[in-house]
Formats: structure tokens, sequence, C-alpha cells
């Protein structure tokens, strides 16, 4: 059975890996087979990439680009209904949404400590750009949104054995549980990608059967850093692609794929279906990452009170009836 991915963000630095590790072609055909739909903004970097791509297996197409604007949710829609009517081995079904698409504040202080007028006039202060909150946070509601209303979907249609689990996976950053100072906004987003993940991964598994979870890559050369930056940065705190790309196989449950990333060391080898997991992934190693412990009983309490067998879930569900 060939299944269908959706990957954001897909024609460059981790995406675009992502996409070439889906369509890796063992020497034998025993192995899972993926199609990829690639969704960027750019189209001129999809016509990049579009030859050095695996397209046809069987004569089925192996890949199809749609452009889409993470944060227009009519772009999304087209995406995900497109992805799920594509023709072929695979049709009616999406098995994996990978959320990359991501951008980082183009100013220093992203215009937030900017004083427009010197402090000295009585001018109103210019509106600060949140375009980074909505491509990195924002649109992670919208492909949840979409993925539960397509999988619904995929249910109602086909015959899909009880264990048919979708994926989603979030690209978070190591500035999803650390303060990364220059780039304030982009801190926020990936602190909220890393909140959505712990809250919603429960519900989502139980009533949508739906795994959920992210990663949080260090410093990763894309080839998208400032070279003066590069020539000072020591390699052994870069990470490589190959780390993240191991993570997105293990968080997706293709082994096979995993394996390809040798030399990668994970705290979590195992092979259970993972959901709720933050995975950092740091030069060569993944690291499974907990919440922050709770340092006294009444927080505990407190956040315990949230899950559905909690005071506040109960609550909740007599409001939805």
């Amino acid at each position: 059975m060939t299944k269908t991915a959706i990957v954001t963000g897909a024609c460059s630095g981790i995406g675009l890996s992502l996409v070439r590790r889906l369509l890796h072609d063992f020497d034998s055909g025993e192995h899972q087979q993926w199609r990829v739909v690639l969704a960027d903004i750019n189209v001129d970097s999809y016509k990049a990439v579009k030859s050095t791509l695996p397209h046809l297996t069987r004569g089925e197409p192996r890949h199809l680009f749609v452009r889409t604007d993470v944060t227009n949710w009519n772009n999304l829609v087209d995406l995900f209904r497109t992805s799920f009517e594509w023709p072929g081995d695979g049709q009616g079904r999406i098995d994996f949404v990978a959320c990359n698409a991501g951008i980082d504040d183009h100013a220093l202080k992203n215009g937030l400590l900017d004083d427009d007028d010197g402090g000295g006039g009585e001018a109103v202060p210019t509106q600060p750009d949140l375009k980074v909150l909505q491509v990195d946070l924002h649109s992670i509601f919208y492909a949840t949104k979409l993925l539960v209303h397509f999988t619904r979907k995929s249910r109602k249609m086909t015959s899909l054995h009880d264990d048919w689990k979708p994926r989603l996976v979030v690209t978070a950053s190591m500035a999803a549980q650390y303060p990364f100072f220059l780039i304030p906004q982009y801190t926020a987003a990936k602190h909220g990608c890393l909140g959505l993940v712990r809250a919603l991964a429960p519900a989502l598994l139980k009533h949508e059967g739906i795994s959920l979870n992210c990663v949080m890559p260090g410093t990763v050369d894309t080839g998208l850093i400032p070279p003066p930056v590069m020539a000072q940065w020591p390699t052994q705190h870069l990470t490589p692609l190959d780390t993240v790309m191991r993570a997105f196989m293990e968080l997706i449950g293709d082994w096979e794929r995993a394996e390809l990333s040798r030399g990668v060391e994970s705290d979590v080898p195992d092979r259970e279906l993972k959901n709720g997991c933050a995975v950092e992934c740091s030069s060569n190693w993944l690291w499974y990452r907990d919440p922050v412990p709770f340092k006294d009983e009444s927080m505990r309490f407190v956040a315990d009170q949230s899950r559905e067998e909690g005071i506040l879930g109960q609550f909740a569900s007599t409001l939805r009836g």
C-alpha cells in the first residue's frame, strides 16, 4: 500500500530533505512506499528541484506540487482536498502531514522595541508585523483542523483498518524550549507549537486516531545561514539533517527509513506509537523531552484537572452536551 504525505515548506531545507527521505527507493520493492504532495509558496523553488526527485513508480506519479501560502485558509483547504483526491494508490487518504513551513523575525527587534519617533513626538507607533506567528503557529491550527476533517472523511468512505493512525508532525525548534534572544516572535511561536502538541495530542489520538508530535532541531546547516556566521560556528554544535530525518521517521513509524540515518542515537529507540512527543535534535542525538516537572502538588493538581477525567474536563463535557 502506498501512503500519501503532505510536506509544507517542502522545496528547501528540512522540508526538501524530508521529501527526499520519503521518496527514497530501496533495492527491493518490499518497503513502504510514499507519494508526497509538496506544498510551498515559492513555485521557482519547486521548478529547481523537480527534476531531482523520483517521479514515477509503476507508472504512477510519486510527487505533486501545490503552491500554498500556509497563512491562507483557502490555500490550505485546496492543498488538503487536492492531496485527498489525488488519483492512484493512496487516493482518499492522508497518512502523514509535516507542518514544516516557517520563517523567523525579519528584524533584530522585530519592531517591538523600536521607537518610531525617538520618543519625542506624538506619533502612534507602527503596528508590529506578526507574520511569523501566522506562518509558524497559526497555520498549525489550520492544518490540524483540516487533517481531522479529511481523516473522518476517509474513515466514512473507505474500509480502513482500526489501527490506521495518520501522523501529524510539527517542525518546532530548540527555541520551543529555550529563549532564542534575537528572534522573540519566532521563539514565542515555537513555544506555542510545543504547547499545542502537549495539550492536544492525548485527545487527538483518543477521539480521532491521529498522533501529534514535534521535532525541535538545533542549528541545522541548510545553506540559509549567512557565511560569516557559519565561519564562526563550531561544527560540533551543528545538527545534521540526517538527525532531523531520523526524528521524523521515528515519529511516523517508518523504521526502514529511520535506519538510513546511520550514526544517529535516540534515547527512546523503541518502535511503539509515538504521541505527544517533543524530540530535541542535537548533533547526532535525539532526546525525547518531558515537560517541565511540577515543583509542588498544587500545580500538579491544577494541571490534572484540565484532563478529560478532571474537574474542568468533566465540566467542559457537560457544556458540550
